[in-house]
């Protein structure tokens, strides 16, 4: 399998693009990263500016073709405009190849501050390819064009759901950070093609005391590499959530990215498990 992750890459920090080499090689998967931007650190940081590589990001893709071992399958993150989403688009169709999206936009409700204009309509046509996505609720209730509500009850749940499976049915979508009560929830919802029939599951957690930048980006590509290695997403999330709140345990500085590093081992001993 060799995989082919499109996403931002910042100098410093864990976070983005950089968690990428570690996390899936220690999931046994070849792994090319196609840089949308650079950045000298994460967007947290008000004094960081942003490189686009469009040149890059094209002739890359070109190159692509050419290789002897191309890649076989994507993942997106964050894009830096429309035009590297048009241009992935087609090499994607052109290549006939699964994809697995992060719609890397924003959170509690709000565009991240790199975005000028509402980004959601750009990354439809990658949403509505996407094999599996894992957006947080702001992401999706971007996506499902409905105001964010930072304690959903059900009925504005199931309203977001129905139009997320209105938009890709196919897809299994991976909704992080949903809160209630005094618990974080993953909610996976899915449409069976055979009955029609919705199927929602939800995988609650104890709210966190504190964050750390990049726990979305570990998360979502925990959940794609264990998705690619066949673990079923009902053992893979668990473990994502553990992994996040050991990795969090050992977070110092958490602005600077989640330390995960001491527990890298550990995604080898799951994944070599019956």
């Amino acid at each position: 399998m060799h995989l082919l992750v499109v996403n931002d890459l910042p100098v410093f920090g864990r976070v983005a693009g950089s968690v990428s080499y570690p996390l899936f090689s220690h999931m046994g998967i070849q792994t090319s990263l196609l840089p949308t931007c650079l950045l000298e650190s994460h967007l947290g940081y008000t004094t960081t500016q942003v490189y686009p590589v469009n040149d890059l990001f094209e002739h890359t893709l070109t190159h692509a073709k050419q290789l002897e071992v191309p890649p076989n399958v994507v993942m997106t993150g964050l894009f830096h405009d429309k035009e590297q989403i048009d241009c992935l688009v087609q090499y994607i169709d052109d290549q006939h190849l699964p994809l697995y999206v992060d719609p890397i936009m924003g959170d509690n409700g709000r565009y991240y501050r790199f975005f000028k204009e509402p980004f959601v309509s750009h990354l439809l046509p990658l949403i509505q390819r996407a094999q599996l996505l894992t957006p947080n609720l702001t992401e999706a209730c971007f996506i499902a064009d409905i105001p964010y509500d930072s304690e959903p009850g059900h009925k504005f749940l199931n309203k977001l759901f129905q139009r997320l499976l209105a938009i890709n049915s196919t897809a299994t979508w991976v909704i992080t950070g949903v809160p209630y009560a005094e618990q974080l929830i993953t909610w996976v919802i899915r449409l069976h093609p055979e009955t029609q029939a919705n199927d929602f599951q939800a995988y609650p957690v104890k709210r966190l005391d504190r964050q750390a930048t990049g726990m979305g980006d570990v998360y979502g590509q925990l959940i794609v590499g264990l998705t690619l290695n066949k673990r079923p997403i009902s053992e893979s999330i668990p473990f994502a959530q553990q992994f996040i709140s050991k990795s969090l345990e050992q977070t110092n500085v958490p602005f600077e990215g989640l330390v995960y590093e001491p527990y890298l081992t550990d995604i080898q001993t799951f994944l070599s498990t019956d």
